[in-house]
């Protein structure tokens, strides 16, 4: 009987003994799995905050480059970040040539060191760049030929290479590549990066052509708006000196023909000494009239000269502000008599300027020149223009050119300033004089000008000036 208890009871303690092994290998395998699976988690977590942090940093990169204007600034930001993040051996841009014939490297970093430039056919078969460019379409390549005729010479061999195509939409500006010493050394990772960051390279090149484009627009219209004022100012010119220059053509050509009327008189017998009275007082008031007339000419033609010289050297000096008013108005006279319109003057002969005659002149020319296409174009017979000044202290003056005429609504007011707006494209109005102006006030003359009009009454243009103006550096 106590055999058969002892027995049971060592049965039971195996069982039981058996279950807690069961439990505890049971117990190990979960705590081995949750402890697989904690590490697994933590791995994942850790590559999604890896993930995260490279996308929200190429964000911060796509709009540091994006933004940039001047290509060797964007390619050095595009080598700057490339490093950081991929550590390639080599970096290099490739740009297609305008003569559509080549692939031109312009930008090549290898192990911090300058790579010199290249210059590729187009037809190149066997270049890289070329096919990369060609094809449109990135290349990956892990292990080179032998033979690699790809290598820049010069440059370190290498093991890995990305090639990827600069491209906006359809366009394709060139190629970008990174290379590295080391076999299989652009994953999925590596390439996701570098694609992102040929994007944002590809729209700030893509920014750079538009900005140079509108920049050489601008330049070419301000040239002409400069040739146009300047053969305005040449026609006006010519017409103001034909008036003092015909009538001392005409009064000599009647003095001529006087002395030879004289001389036969003196020839023949019975010559009275009236008549020869009467020869000298017409030759007296004859050269009056022509010494008259040569002085206006001389004054406009030095006041032509003045103005000239000041618009194409834009020299800095002291000048007089009334004078040089006086001057610029006497070169526009014909061109505002002729439209039959008046410009008024009202300045003290005693405001000395430190500053640029020239500009200043151009603001003044593209006030008036405004003036007169757009503010009366009423059809009134008469309008009239005011260029005042008074000083402001002992620093400043200030300018106010106005006039009559019908005035600018509230909606154009606001853009009045902005580069290519008129009201008068196409019939000659190019939506820059007031846009140069703006500029010459503020960065030239140190000033600043804004406007005030009211429809029916009129418009005033105010000049803030300083009396002395630092020199360009």
């Amino acid at each position: 009987m106590d055999r058969d208890k002892a027995h049971r009871q060592e049965v039971t303690n195996r069982a039981v003994a058996m279950r807690v092994q069961h439990q505890t290998a049971t117990a190990m395998v979960e705590g081995e799995h949750h402890r697989q699976l904690a590490l697994s988690e933590a791995r994942r977590s850790a590559v999604l905050q890896q993930t995260s942090d490279t996308l929200e940093r190429l964000c911060e990169i796509g709009g540091e480059i994006a933004s940039k204007l001047d290509l060797p600034i964007v390619f050095e930001a595009l080598a700057r970040h490339v490093q950081d993040l991929l550590t390639p051996a080599s970096f290099l841009v490739f740009l297609k040539d305008p003569d559509g014939q080549h692939l031109n490297l312009v930008f090549g970093i290898e192990q911090g060191q300058r790579v010199p430039n290249l210059r590729m056919l187009l037809s190149d078969a066997d270049a890289f760049s070329v096919r990369c460019l060609r094809e449109r379409r990135e290349l990956l390549l892990d292990t080179p030929p032998d033979n690699n005729v790809n290598h820049i010479p010069g440059t370190m061999p290498t093991m890995s290479a990305l090639y990827v195509p600069l491209a906006v939409g359809e366009r394709v500006f060139g190629v970008v590549s990174v290379q590295s010493l080391h076999r299989y050394a652009f994953g999925e990772r590596e390439q996701l990066v570098f694609r992102t960051l040929c994007a944002y390279g590809a729209i700030a090149l893509d920014n750079a052509h538009a900005y140079r484009q509108l920049h050489d627009a601008h330049a070419h219209l301000v040239t002409q708006e400069k040739l146009a004022a300047l053969g305005n100012l040449v026609a006006g010119v010519a017409h103001e000196l034909n008036t003092p220059l015909g009538n001392c053509l005409m009064i000599t050509s009647a003095l001529q023909a006087t002395n030879s009327a004289m001389q036969a008189k003196m020839d023949a017998p019975g010559m009275r000494r009236v008549e020869l009275d009467t020869f000298l007082a017409e030759h007296a008031e004859a050269t009056a009239v022509i010494m008259r007339g040569l002085t206006s000419a001389t004054e406009l033609v030095n006041s032509f000269k003045q103005v000239a010289l000041d618009r194409s050297t834009a020299q800095r000096r002291i000048f007089n502000l009334a004078q040089t008013s006086r001057d610029i108005i006497a070169t526009l006279g014909n061109q505002i008599k002729h439209a039959g319109h008046q410009i008024h003057l009202e300045m003290p002969d005693d405001i000395e300027m430190t500053s640029y005659p020239g500009p200043y002149g151009q603001i003044i020319t593209n006030l008036i020149n405004n003036a007169m296409l757009h503010a009366f174009d009423d059809g009134r017979s008469c309008g009239h223009m005011f260029l005042t000044a008074e000083r402001r202290g002992d620093e400043m003056v200030a300018i106010t050119f106005a006039d009559d005429g019908v005035g600018i609504s509230a909606e154009h007011l606001t853009r009045i300033f902005d580069p290519f707006f008129t009201t008068k494209m196409g019939q000659g109005g190019s939506g820059l004089g007031m846009s140069i102006s703006y500029n010459l006030v503020t960065s030239i003359l140190r000033g600043q000008i804004r406007v005030e009009s009211t429809l029916g009454v009129g418009t005033r243009f105010l000049l803030d000036l300083p009396l002395f103006v630092p020199a360009q550096e």
